[in-house]
């Protein structure tokens, strides 16, 4: 048993879209114990394109030197602001325009644009850090990846392991579900 918790707090003081706790005093994930009040999942989600354009890139990195407060959601996951606690975490990126390949293809040129540049906020990145080949579950419309980073600042480990779920929010989508249905 699990509960869901909107907008967890981090041990960084950031908040986490949802946070994922047991429901014991105690639950064991691969030999590590996590309380009741520490989630062993956190889920980052965003939307695709963000809701401005000043935002454009928010799903990977954000905003520029300018601006102090980090908004990027990989970003925050480097930088151990989410997920500090855990190896494993998702995101989860409703596709609003365009085709999920679109955005898997943005998002990793956004990365490699950062790549060998000096982040204001100590992040560095690395081209491995691309979200890998999709996975589609073409009943339910989510199509997946995965992306490793390497992670800066107060984290469990070196490295966080991310997964990508992407929802399909397209009127085109709810059209092709539609007429499925009718079939």
């Amino acid at each position: 048993m699990v509960r869901f918790k909107h907008e967890a707090t981090q041990a960084s003081g950031h908040s986490v879209d949802i946070g994922v706790h047991g429901t014991s005093e105690v639950t064991w994930i691969e030999a590590h114990p996590y309380s009741l009040y520490e989630p062993f999942m956190v889920i980052e989600a965003k939307r695709l394109p963000a809701p401005s354009n000043d935002r454009e890139r928010e799903y990977v990195s954000g905003p520029n030197e300018k601006d102090a407060k980090v908004t990027g959601g990989i970003q925050r996951f480097k930088l151990g602001l989410h997920g500090g606690g855990v190896d494993s975490a998702a995101m989860v990126g409703y596709v609003e325009a365009h085709s999920e390949q679109y955005w898997r293809d943005k998002i990793n040129a956004w990365i490699t644009a950062l790549v060998g540049i000096k982040c204001h906020d100590g992040a560095t990145w690395a081209a491995s850090e691309v979200l890998q080949e999709f996975s589609r579950d073409e009943l339910s419309g989510v199509v997946s990846a995965t992306s490793i980073h390497g992670r800066h600042g107060s984290s469990r480990s070196d490295e966080i392991s991310i997964h990508h779920l992407f929802i399909n929010m397209t009127s085109a989508r709810a059209s092709e579900k539609a007429a499925c249905q009718k079939s």
